[in-house]
Formats: C-alpha cells, structure tokens, sequence
C-alpha cells in the first residue's frame, strides 16, 4: 500500500483520516476525545480500513460521526509510534510519509 507524500501542505500530505484526526486533535473536540494524553484519550478504536480519499471520507462521515473519533485514535496511535507532533512536522516537511493503519489496533507507520 502506498503511503502519503507531502506536496506543501498538510491538507495535501495526507489521506483524509489523518487530516480530520488531526483536526479533532488540535480542537482538543470533546466529542470525540476523551480527558487525558495519547492513546488514552481514544474514544473509539479505528477500523481495518479508514477513507483514503475525500470522497469516501464526505461518505462515510455523513452515516458516521464516530468515523472522527476513529481517526483522531488513529492519529494518536501514529504520534505515539512516530515522535509525536515532531513527527507530524516531519509530515508536512516532507522528511517523512504516512501510511495507514493496517488493522485497527495499529497505528500508522512512518517511513524515515
């Protein structure tokens, strides 16, 4: 499976699922974030599979508001295995690029 190659900016680095985990991450979203630091802070475990493209994402998001949730774990998940926000940095800088989780118990992987 590929993974995600920056091209500016974070939007455009990565799958939609990193960028809406992200989001509900820096707002710090009650909704979908529990009290507390890392992995702790998971409401929901990600599934198999999150959307890769916007499209998919815009789909499933309008049955499924835990789907932000899910990848707010899934992006907590890749910070704890890839140097937290120094790793998301590495990201957008295009030192590194993100790949999806593969199941829903591990997070994603970055590739030096």
């Amino acid at each position: 499976m590929p993974g995600w190659a920056p091209s500016g900016s974070w939007p455009t680095a990565c799958p939609p699922w990193a960028d809406e985990g992200l989001a509900v991450i820096v707002s710090d979203d009650p909704r979908y974030l529990a009290p507390g630091s890392g992995l702790r802070r998971c409401r929901k475990t990600p599934r198999p599979v999150l959307p890769e493209t916007a499209r998919d994402w815009l789909h499933l998001a309008a049955q499924e508001r835990d789907i932000y949730a899910e990848a707010a774990c899934a992006m907590l998940g890749w910070m704890a295995e890839n140097d937290g926000w120094t790793g998301v940095w590495a990201v957008i800088e295009g030192r590194r690029t993100l790949h999806p989780p593969a199941n829903p118990l591990a997070p994603a992987r970055a590739a030096p």
